[in-house]
């Protein structure tokens, strides 16, 4: 089917903007709600008609919030005892949190106890302005039409991340930047300064949700970027090292020994229509959803795990991929496949794929992948709903997830440009 440039072009935004709009209405109800206290059932975290609490609509970040504050008032070696940590929260605000430990690697710790400096909702506030803003400047490197950017800025999974207080926005947006900065190395002096090191260093940032960022050494070691790992590894490394001096190595053993082991305890339960479960989009989680055991599920997340790993040694091994949009867009949903802990809010590291297979679909004239896409976007905007409703579809999200963050990366692959077109992008 042929259409002329003005018809395809109104086309894609009439595609992007109905889907974006049909799907959008809920999440932004539930994000406006935090500032009137109108949320779901504290506690059982169900929604109905007895709206009622901001504690439970904003859990996760008064999580981050109430650990930095309890980190700030001296208790820093105190974060292995739950109680106490959820008994201080609880007198800050009146919520107690309903699941376990913190996990988060202590280099994290900078970040909240900063937040826990304010007020809960202007901290609130503070961290949302600040990864919306972040997301903007990561999302205009690769995509250079503002609208389009606004678009992802404001995605519907993005205000259901916003919602939560959440991080993927964060990581979303440090992941684009380290692929933004990066590129093909000519310079072989790695104390020499030049893109690369930006691209070293934000690479380097991710480490503070490390599961997300497996793939990119694996990216960097197949393109032979030298500086780039190098920085990568020397932002790790002084980040671990200025958590160590402000925190003490307590913590570290803390975390490793008791506290990530804690977190995965919901994730390692039968499956059981829980939504902590239903929260996930991870093969593991996936696999679970149907019974199977956790030696099965496990083994089956490894596979994917060691399938992405090779597939991205391989693509970028051999330069399949040319231009730097389809680098990110092939990347990302490999990213979250390859973690069995990436939740519902992080899909919005992968909604930039979505808006660059838009983009290609456009420029091939290929627009039967638009109501493909669509979908996807669609369905990434009402699956945390679906799951607070205890719709039918919800036991089966962390299925369709991983479907779809696969067939993303096939679409992306089909669509990918050519070596001609490479100075095109």
């Amino acid at each position: 089917m042929k259409l002329t440039k003005r018809q395809s072009d109104n086309l894609l935004k009439f595609s992007i903007v109905f889907f974006g709009l049909l799907c959008i209405l809920l999440p932004a109800f539930r994000l406006i709600g935090v500032f009137f206290k109108r949320q779901y059932i504290s506690g059982t975290h169900t929604y109905a008609s007895k709206l009622d609490s901001i504690y439970s609509g904003t859990s996760d970040f008064i999580y981050f919030w109430g650990t930095g504050k309890f980190i700030n008032a001296g208790h820093i070696h105190d974060i292995i005892n739950f109680n106490q940590m959820g008994s201080f929260i609880a007198k800050l605000c009146g919520h107690v949190l309903p699941y376990g430990n913190w996990a988060y690697w202590p280099t994290y710790n900078f970040i909240i106890c900063f937040l826990a400096l304010f007020p809960l909702l202007i901290s609130f506030a503070i961290w949302n302005i600040f990864t919306a803003s972040l997301g903007y400047f990561a999302f205009s490197k690769i995509i250079k039409q503002k609208w389009l950017v606004l678009m992802l800025v404001f995605s519907p999974i993005a205000l259901v991340n916003y919602h939560y207080g959440q991080t993927g926005m964060f990581l979303s947006s440090l992941l684009i930047l380290g692929f933004a900065y990066w590129k093909e190395e000519q310079e072989r002096n790695i104390l020499s300064w030049d893109t690369n090191v930006k691209s070293g260093i934000f690479f380097g940032l991710c480490s503070l949700k490390f599961p997300f960022m497996i793939l990119i050494p694996i990216f960097l070691l197949a393109t032979k970027s030298w500086k780039t790992l190098f920085y990568m590894i020397l932002t790790i490394f002084m980040m671990v090292i200025s958590s160590i001096l402000c925190f003490g190595i307590q913590p570290w053993i803390d975390n490793i020994e008791i506290l990530s082991p804690l977190i995965s305890k919901n994730m390692l339960k039968p499956y059981n229509n829980q939504i902590f479960q239903e929260l996930y989009i991870s093969p593991f989680v996936a696999m679970r959803s149907f019974y199977f055991s956790l030696t099965v599920s496990w083994c089956f997340q490894l596979l994917i795990t060691l399938s992405c790993i090779i597939a991205v040694a391989f693509v970028f091994f051999k330069k399949i991929l040319y231009t730097k949009r389809d680098i990110i867009g092939f990347i990302l949903p490999l990213s979250l496949l390859a973690t069995p802990y990436g939740h519902v809010y992080d899909l919005v590291i992968a909604s930039l794929t979505i808006i660059i297979c838009f983009q290609k679909a456009y420029e091939k004239n290929k627009i039967l992948f638009y109501p493909i896409l669509g979908f996807f976007w669609y369905i990434w905007g009402v699956c945390e709903y679906s799951i607070l409703t205890h719709a039918k579809i919800a036991p089966y999200l962390p299925t369709v997830n991983s479907i779809i963050l696969f067939m993303l990366v096939i679409i992306l692959y089909i669509l990918r440009d050519k070596k001609d077109e490479k100075n095109a992008h």
